[in-house]
Order: structure tokens, then sequence, then C-alpha cells
């Protein structure tokens, strides 16, 4: 997989382009830029919303829908995004 973070596209092992929604590649983004490191639901809102009030739902939404994203892909990348209860 590899992602261009400007234009949000990832291109898959076979060559094939998808754009992910700006909210989802903003969230691709901070956990890449986290990579290895816990990123908290405050972390997600205000990085991704900014101080707008922003419900829990909303943003197990969009995880949900980056991970979708992700496991669609031919050859999922070698790493999860995971919660931590």
């Amino acid at each position: 997989m590899i992602y261009d973070k400007p234009s949000r596209t990832i291109t898959d092992s076979q060559g094939r382009q998808r754009v992910l929604s700006p909210q989802c590649g903003d969230l691709l983004d901070l956990l890449m830029e986290n990579a290895g490191e816990i990123v908290t639901r405050t972390d997600m809102r205000l990085s991704i919303w900014g101080h707008q009030v922003v419900s829990e739902d909303r943003i197990n939404h969009l995880v949900c829908r980056l991970r979708k994203e992700l496991k669609s892909l031919p050859e999922p990348p070698p790493w999860q995004i995971e919660a931590i209860p």
C-alpha cells in the first residue's frame, strides 16, 4: 500500500487507487504520524474536528470507515487499528 497524503490517495499492490474522504485521510495521517503510540479519542477529535463538539458515535463511525477501507485492499497493511478499552 502506498499512501499519498496530499491527495489522500491509497494505491494498492495492483495499482488501483482510491481516494479517502477528508476525515478518513486526516485520521490515517494522525495514526501514521503516531505509529506505535496510543492515539486517544481526544487526540482524534482535536486533530480532525478541532474544538467542535463531536459524539463518540461519530468518532467510532470514522474509525470503522477507515478500517473498512484498509481491509478492502487486496493486501491490507501489516498493521491494524486496535481499540484499547
